[in-house]
């Protein structure tokens, strides 16, 4: 080899050997001082509208944190089960919508709360003709869940759907923007061309980087990685509210006093009222269940949680008199998180630390109370008077 070609070769050893190195000493110092989730990407965009995933299993890990495995069915459902478009005779399907929470993040399928819902309903019918999916999508908020709902779930026939609200959903709505208030009060749906328009660049520049041949390694084992993706879908959304808003110095998070009350809230209520117009479109019947964060159980750590307590306790209030106007059941599982926490107070109900979302013990303590309320409601309705109503 020539000294020329040889010297061009060695150079470009060293420029090779350096940036592996500046990436593995990157990795090093994100998993030491700023550790993230490592992944498999479950989630994808449709018509504008966040859905897992069909047919998928992968596992998600946050250092020292939680460790889980997470399954999607054909049908874009959490869990291996699969449903007909309607349900057999006599049977109480139930669909319950919601974002993280719903679906159970850092827990097992089998651990989530839908399916810990179906397990005590089962058991205490001493039937199986209760058929509980779990609908859930994490990171969206009420009103991506309400267009969920009308473009798909409803094909499944549901007679009961319950809508599970957080503390995150008003700035998730915020961020979305898939509803807007129009000029005569009443909240609406955008246009779903509209909504295609401004996911445009999203949507491109996900084709673009999950086509990249070790796209999944790195999203299931790099958090440098993952910390880069996250920093750039943060500009991407930026930008995707910037179009859909017609403002470009407006962030979710600003969110906050009035504007949280008076925008953020009012949507809520809005977005709550057109699904409860589509359910009885369908034939079914609507209920709310407020899922606590950490914050609403015990002692806040931190300004940002002392933050998210008064805004999660708002939330709680404000949807306990919106349902009462609408005449739709309200569930607020807040009391039983805190009987269960003074009774059994050595078990873990939340993470702590790197993630706050609940434990299997209180996706369980969730479901066990959502249980107790849907009976006493009369919500869950005999096989046999569900027959006869279909005759």
């Amino acid at each position: 080899m020539p000294w020329r070609m040889r010297g061009i070769a060695t150079r470009a050893s060293l420029i090779i050997a350096s940036v592996a190195a500046g990436l593995l000493i990157g990795e090093s110092l994100v998993r030491i001082f700023s550790p993230w989730l490592t992944e498999f990407p479950f989630s994808e965009n449709v018509q504008g509208i966040s859905s897992l995933r069909p047919s998928f299993q992968g596992r998600m890990v946050i250092p020292h944190t939680l460790d889980f495995t997470a399954t999607t069915n054909s049908e874009r459902f959490r869990g291996t089960k699969e449903y007909t478009p309607t349900p057999a005779p006599n049977t109480m399907r139930i669909a319950i919508l919601g974002d993280s929470f719903t679906w159970g993040w850092g827990a097992n399928d089998d651990e989530a709360y839908p399916a810990g819902l179906e397990r005590i309903l089962l058991n205490a019918t001493g039937t199986t003709r209760v058929q509980v999916i779990n609908a859930g999508v994490p990171g969206t908020g009420t009103g991506e869940e309400a267009l969920y709902y009308s473009t798909w779930i409803s094909q499944f026939h549901p007679r009961l759907v319950i809508l599970t609200v957080n503390g995150t959903d008003v700035a998730d709505d915020l961020a979305r923007q898939l509803f807007y208030i129009d000029k005569n009060g009443k909240t609406v749906p955008r246009p779903l061309a509209d909504i295609a328009a401004a996911d445009s660049t999203i949507n491109a520049v996900r084709r673009l980087v999950t086509q990249f041949p070790l796209y999944t390694f790195l999203a299931q084992h790099s958090q440098l990685f993952k910390l880069f993706k996250g920093d750039v879908g943060n500009l991407l959304r930026q930008q995707r509210i910037a179009k859909l808003s017609g403002t470009t110095d407006r962030r979710p998070d600003t969110y906050q006093g009035e504007d949280f009350r008076n925008v953020g809230l009012r949507l809520m209520a809005g977005e709550i009222l057109w699904l409860n117009d589509q359910v009885h479109g369908h034939g079914g019947r609507l209920a709310i269940a407020y899922f606590p964060e950490r914050a609403m159980i015990f002692t806040p750590q931190g300004t940002a949680e002392n933050e998210s307590r008064s805004d999660d306790y708002e939330i709680a209030q404000f949807l306990a008199k919106s349902c009462h106007n609408l005449n739709v059941p309200y569930f607020d599982g807040t009391a039983a998180f805190v009987t269960q926490a003074r009774q059994r107070p050595d078990e873990a109900l939340f993470y702590t630390g790197l993630d706050t979302h609940p434990t299997p013990a209180g996706y369980q303590t969730f479901a066990e109370a959502m249980a107790t309320f849907l009976e006493q409601q009369g919500l869950i309705v005999p096989p046999a008077t569900m027959l006869a109503d279909q005759n």
